[in-house]
Parts: structure tokens; C-alpha cells; sequence
């Protein structure tokens, strides 16, 4: 749970306004804090700290006036396109009021939120589980290192860092994006009638503004998304597959800038042929239930679902027309196709985070009787990891 100090800087980061009133007399209370944004809504040349509700002309302090007489906690406010959702909290030292800016977009069934600041982003996610929303998409963003910033600088670079984070994102947001700070160094986005393309091309560009912006901090940004495009996945699922691909994705970075350029790496091959790269992932799925079954350590099976992920990242030097050709490959595309287990090898042993998984990597289309390539090793001369991913990979073409 996000704590009411930062609440009331997030409101102002985001474009939302924050009151803060002591609750004595619902018919008069008195404004003890209020945040920028407020400040500039009900007019700057006000001083509004201080004063009582009855001293202010004001439409939303009259309306949260009714709120406090009536009891109720949530209301909305419309104004043209934008509509104030109100939200009342109590807390010991009075009530605190927070209007968050939403957007009435009638084409998306009406009140959009720009960007949420707590927990209830699958409340809404679920109000969005509709077929005039298909395909939908969530985009899970976590921010690695921040713990050592916290150590090394004090929570208050920490917090500048989530912040600048949450610009970002908000910065790369459209009419049909819903956003949150999940709290601690998470965020989440849910696009509307998208593609992978689009999921893919948003959180590239949200992790590259990252990297731009603090390129002096040993910090990345892990991403994982899944998609819909039918009931038959329920939000929360949705909301678990592009959790447990964010993992996958984590397990890559440790906050290096070797890590983060494979990591680039990556980007890069999903969005050049997103068909390969959900093929990576399920081999990963495969590869790590298979070192699960075969009680492997856990840090075997955490470098082998790893290494899996990426066993055919040497594929992003192949020419786009031939991953994508829908006949047979000719005798020529087939041997540049066969290229890519010794070109993936080479990129890993480049990294020397990764120089452990490279000869994997190349090993993973040997045969054990002889017959795969690129050296033609055979039986116990291919690496036992290898082997474990040839059998995964095999699985999931044949499926």
C-alpha cells in the first residue's frame, strides 16, 4: 500500500488533486493541506490552507462537503470530457480527499482513469473483460537496483527514481491505456483493442526513456505482457500469465549494462517476429517443468529456463522474409536457418554474464545419433542442458 506522503506526491506527478481537511464540522470544516495541482484548479491567487469550506468558492469543495453530510466516500464529478472521481479516506488526523482525473471516452464504454495510484487496478481490468475491448493486453513494468539506491542514496532518491518512472509511463499513455503503480518498484498498463506489436512496441519505448533517464544508476526494467482475445482467460489469469513472463524476463537482469543489452537483444527479436518469441517463451515453460521433474537445484532450473528463453536468439540475424516464409525454405535459406545456433552462442559468449549458456545455446539442434548440427555431436558429447532444450523445442513445434 502506497503511504499518504507519497499518495500526495504521486497525485501531484500524475496530473490528480489532493485535500486534505480536518473533520470537525462536515458543515464547515477546515483545509489543512492541500497538493499543487489543487492549488491550480480553484485558482492560484487563493490561500486555501487555513481556511474553513464556508470562506472558498469552490464547486469541488462544495461537493465534497455534500459527501461528508451524506456519508459517502465515492462520487464523481463531470466537467466536459473529464470527470473527478472523489475518494474520501479517513485517517487520525482527519479526512484526506483525492480526485483523480478521469477521461470520458464514450467509444470505450465511458469513464477511462489516465492513471490509477493503489491496488485496484484488476477492479477495473475486470470492468474491461468485454469483447468491444478485444484483443486486450496487460504490460507489467518492475523496476531492478532500487533496493541499492534506497542503500546507497536514501529513500528519497528511491522515491525521485519511481516518480520519473511513473512520468514516463504516463508520458507514453493513449486514450485507450489504463495505468498503475502496483506499489514497491511495480506499475502496470492494460491496452484496449491492440495487438502484440503495439504491447511490445510500448514497453520498449517506456524501457528505453528508462535507460535514457538513468543511465548514471545501476538500475533496468523488467517487462512482461500476455494478451486476450476471448472470455475463455479471466483477468486474473491474464494478469498472471504477463506476471510470470516478467519473471522469465527477470531472471535476465541483475542491472548490468551487459544484461540490459541483451536484454535489448531480446526486445528486438520479439518485436521482429513475435511468433518465434512466444515460441521461446513456451520452450522456457517446457524446459523449466522438465528441471523441476528431473529435481534439479533451483539454481540449475533458474539458468536453464534462462537459458531456454534465449535459445534461439541467434535467429535475430536471420532475414525477416525467411522466418516468416509461409513454404518450405530452399536448400539455401535452410542452411542460413541452420546458422543461428552458432550465432546465438556467439552473442551469449560475447556477454560475459551469459559465456556459461553460450555452448548450450549452440549445442540445442544436436541430435544424441548424430545427425543435428551445427557439429554433429552425438549421445553424451552434447551438453545434458542442450539436450533438455532440443526435447522442448521439438515438443512445442510438434503441438
Amino acid at each position: 500500500m502506497v503511504e499518504e506522503k507519497q499518495k500526495k506526491g504521486l497525485c501531484s506527478l500524475f496530473g490528480f488533486l489532493y485535500l486534505k481537511v480536518l473533520n470537525e464540522d462536515p458543515l464547515d470544516f477546515q483545509i489543512v493541506d492541500i497538493n499543487d495541482r489543487f492549488l491550480f484548479m480553484v485558482g492560484e491567487n487563493q490561500e486555501i490552507v487555513g481556511k474553513r469550506k464556508n470562506e472558498l468558492n469552490s464547486a469541488l469543495i462544495n461537493k465534497v462537503a455534500e459527501m461528508i453530510q451524506s456519508g459517502k466516500t465515492d462520487a464523481k464529478v463531470f466537467s466536459d470530457s473529464t470527470v473527478y472521481d472523489i475518494k474520501i479516506f479517513n485517517n487520525k488526523n482527519g479526512l484526506s480527499v483525492y480526485f483523480f482525473e478521469d477521461i470520458y471516452k464514450p467509444e470505450y464504454g465511458g469513464i477511462v482513469p489516465k492513471l490509477m495510484i493503489d491496488n485496484g487496478f484488476l477492479d477495473w481490468a475486470v470492468r474491461y473483460d468485454d469483447p468491444r475491448y478485444y484483443p486486450i493486453s496487460i504490460g507489467l513494468l518492475d523496476i531492478n537496483g532500487l533496493k541499492n539506491i534506497n542503500d546507497r542514496y536514501g529513500y528519497e532518491q528511491g522515491d525521485k527514481i519511481i516518480n520519473k518512472t511513473a512520468q514516463i509511463i504516463r508520458s507514453n499513455l493513449n486514450s485507450n491505456t489504463i495505468a498503475t503503480r502496483l506499489g514497491g518498484n511495480g506499475f502496470a498498463i492494460m491496452v484496449f483493442q491492440t495487438s502484440e506489436n503495439e504491447i511490445l512496441s510500448l514497453l520498449f519505448e517506456i524501457k528505453r526513456q528508462f535507460e535514457m533517464a538513468f543511465e548514471k544508476y545501476d538500475l533496468s526494467l523488467s517487462t512482461g505482457f500476455a494478451i486476450k482475445n476471448d472470455k475463455s482467460l479471466n483477468m486474473t489469469k491474464l494478469f498472471n500469465k504477463a506476471e510470470d513472463n516478467m519473471y522469465f524476463n527477470k531472471l535476465l537482469q541483475k542491472g548490468s549494462v551487459r544484461r540490459r543489452t541483451l536484454d535489448a537483444i531480446i526486445d528486438i527479436f520479439s518485436l521482429k517476429c513475435p511468433r518465434e518469441a512466444k515460441h521461446s517463451r513456451r520452450v522456457s515453460a517446457l524446459c523449466k517443468r522438465f528441471a523441476i521433474e528431473l529435481d534439479l537445484e533451483k539454481e540449475k532450473i533458474d539458468s536453464l529456463t534462462v537459458t531456454s528463453l534465449m535459445h534461439d536468439i541467434g535467429k535475430v540475424g536471420v532475414k525477416d522474409y525467411i522466418l516468416n516464409k509461409p513454404s518450405a525454405l530452399d536448400e539455401e535459406e535452410w542452411a542460413i536457418i541452420k546458422k543461428h545456433p552458432d550465432m546465438g552462442g556467439k552473442i551469449l559468449s560475447s556477454i560475459k554474464e551469459f559465456q556459461d549458456m553460450a555452448e548450450i545455446v549452440r549445442q540445442h539442434h544436436e541430435r544424441w545419433d548424430g545427425t543435428g548440427y551445427p557439429n554433429g555431436l552425438k549421445g553424451n558429447e552434447i551438453i545434458f542442458e542442450a539436450r533438455i532444450i532440443a526435447l522442448a523445442d521439438a515438443y512445442d513445434s510438434m503441438r
